[in-house]
């Protein structure tokens, strides 16, 4: 977050991103969607029916601020899950993104070990769906090949 206050002294350092051709100012350490959204860029993903989505939480639990970095969101979820194998915000983020590359078995890998996590049982029964419905595209025969990893 950006705070500007009399009396108070930044402690970051600026640089700037390259963001759909345009070069906008950023600060170290802060997140994607703050750049974005400070350099005035409120939309920053489109859903298939309502439109615009942006900046919500501002934490990356609800996902309205995803955002593909390079084209490859997937490559900064497998950095966090080499930092943090447990984590439950990369494990789910991993097990979609794995999902939608239609790579089943590393999915559904994933959704297994944030299911051990002992989750709420709301999302407990979510996970246990999903997993199920991964079961029946594998038994289908309608997976891409791919290796669980870890």
């Amino acid at each position: 977050m950006r705070v500007s206050k009399p009396g108070i002294t930044a402690a970051y350092e600026d640089t700037t991103i390259l963001f759909e051709g345009q070069t906008i100012g950023a600060r170290r350490g802060e997140s994607v969607a703050a750049t974005l959204t400070a350099n005035g860029h409120l939309g920053l993903r489109l859903t298939a029916t309502t439109g615009e989505r942006g900046l919500f939480c501002g934490m990356g639990v609800c996902s309205e601020c995803a955002v593909r970095v390079n084209g490859e969101a997937g490559r900064l979820i497998e950095r966090a899950l080499q930092i943090d194998p447990s984590s439950p915000q990369a494990l789910f983020f991993g097990a979609a993104a794995a999902l939608r590359r239609g790579e089943l078995p590393l999915a559904r890998t994933r959704f297994t070990r944030l299911l051990a996590l002992d989750p709420p049982a709301s999302v407990k029964a979510i996970l246990e769906r999903q997993i199920a419905a991964i079961d029946q595209k594998l038994a289908a025969g309608t997976a891409a090949p791919s290796a669980p990893k870890p």
